[in-house]
């Protein structure tokens, strides 16, 4: 009984640590989707581009916690940058096409991305370091719970109270809903809604980033990498409901403590482990989990 609680803890606390990087990723997504109505498939270039970035500017020293979180953040910036070029030169020309143009766009951004990643630092899967201190664990109650999970589930509750306050007590985020609602009536209101896309646009990457930046001590750093956790961010996406926030957050914890839960107690599964708990819940609702913001 005993080891069965054990193994339970741990896939909490590992599920939790899943699930911070997934509403990361995935708020950023839903947050474009929510306000320009645009699947952004650059997205998963974007967390890529974060994760290089971290380790290109970490590479080769050892980096503390408060060094490394800066780090992130800088890094992620500089995606919100590319992010906000995007959109700027790319994504707003392709409205004028036909109402796919834009998905088609986004997706033609990762491939670039993606190519422009292999031609620099080729295919082979690189390593990131620990913060210093963060590599070890912590025992509680008999549970080892690695310092960098606290971290990362830290960094989430920040990222998630940042996002409720600018969106629900701001000007700035009445503004952003506005846009979300109705762009011609809040354009006819004077209403900048191009410089609101942007803005947002600049967001998403930048959550991205931040999400990359997160998991590459985790995860091996590939090209591939911005095409899978996509898929992740996707999945949170639509389990959570198109443009809620709240449902990604939602649906970020069920999918991660889902994943992590099998993984633990059925390791065969675990190639799959993130998509059942996801294929569960939208056969019963198939219009997500929550609406709105």
């Amino acid at each position: 009984m005993a080891d069965h609680m054990t193994l339970l803890l741990i896939a909490l606390v590992t599920g939790l640590s899943l699930a911070s990087i997934y509403f990361i990723a995935g708020a950023g997504l839903t947050t474009v989707y929510g306000v320009l109505h645009v699947p952004n498939f650059a997205h998963g270039a974007f967390l890529m581009v974060g994760g290089y970035l971290t380790y290109a500017i970490t590479r080769g020293i050892a980096v503390s916690v408060p060094v490394y979180l800066a780090v992130i953040i800088v890094a992620s910036l500089g995606v919100g940058v590319l992010a906000a070029l995007v959109d700027v030169l790319v994504l707003r020309r392709s409205y004028r096409g036909q109402a796919f143009a834009p998905v088609i766009a986004t997706f033609g951004v990762l491939l670039l991305v993606e190519g422009i990643v292999e031609a620099v630092w080729g295919l082979e899967p690189m390593a990131q370091a620990f913060p210093t201190g963060t590599g070890s664990s912590l025992e509680i109650g008999g549970v080892t719970v690695p310092y960098y999970s606290i971290f990362t589930i830290l960094v989430a509750v920040a990222v998630g109270v940042a996002l409720w306050l600018v969106l629900s007590r701001t000007s700035i985020g009445m503004l952003i809903r506005a846009a979300a609602q109705d762009k011609e009536m809040a354009e006819a209101l004077g209403v900048p809604v191009q410089l609101i896309y942007t803005g947002v646009f600049a967001v998403g990457g930048v959550l991205a980033g931040l999400a990359g930046g997160l998991a590459v001590p985790n995860y091996a750093l590939s090209p591939e990498m911005g095409a899978l956790f996509l898929l992740t961010a996707f999945a949170v996406v639509v389990v959570g409901g198109m443009g809620s926030i709240r449902g990604a957050l939602l649906a970020a914890v069920v999918l991660g403590l889902g994943a992590s839960v099998l993984t633990v107690y059925g390791p065969a599964l675990s190639g799959i482990a993130l998509f059942v708990p996801m294929i569960l819940i939208l056969l019963v609702r198939p219009q997500g989990l929550l609406k709105g913001w």
